[in-house]
């Protein structure tokens, strides 16, 4: 797995002290509401923002190998249950929320948020960011796909493998 999911245990024990190998989360009497925190595994301090791709540490994400960065994002937006949220991906994120995502991101730390606005705004800014734009790739000819009308191109075949699977 590329992430932890970690909560905050404020009691009297450690939560060590009850743990079993492999028990379930239901058989934990956990604290009502709780609040979880997502965590890249195992990573020091790295940049992944405006980065090439094929430098960035891979993942596969239903069958192919994308950024780990682009899933994380992902998933936070699937644990708050964002593809429900109307304007998701329309509606800006907060500038401070977004760099303290980015900056905890980057430096290896928990990140944690419910607003879903700035992680769908920070997955935007991410591949704006990219030194070569996907669809404006160097190996696209755009005029020899555009010389007939009739013919259907798909242009994830003309771009680069890592490009290709980041779409």
């Amino acid at each position: 797995s590329m992430y932890g999911l970690y909560a905050r245990f404020d009691g009297p024990t450690s939560p060590e002290d009850y743990l079993e190998d492999h028990m379930s989360l239901t058989a934990i009497h956990l604290p009502v509401p709780i609040r979880l925190s997502c965590r890249l595994l195992s990573r020091g301090k790295r940049r992944l923002f405006g980065v090439d791709v094929a430098g960035l540490p891979m993942v596969e994400d239903e069958g192919i190998l994308v950024p780990e960065v682009l899933v994380f994002l992902k998933e936070l937006i699937e644990i708050n249950n964002a593809f429900a949220v109307e304007g998701l991906f329309r509606r800006s994120g907060s500038e401070s929320m977004m760099k303290r995502l980015r900056d905890d991101l980057e430096n290896g730390l928990d990140v944690s948020t419910k607003d879903v606005h700035s992680v769908a705004t920070l997955i935007k800014r991410w591949f704006k960011e990219l030194p070569a734009r996907v669809l404006v790739h160097p190996s696209i000819d755009l005029a020899t796909v555009a010389r007939d009308a009739n013919q259907k191109v798909n242009l994830q075949q003309l771009l680069p493998p890592v490009y290709a699977r980041i779409l």
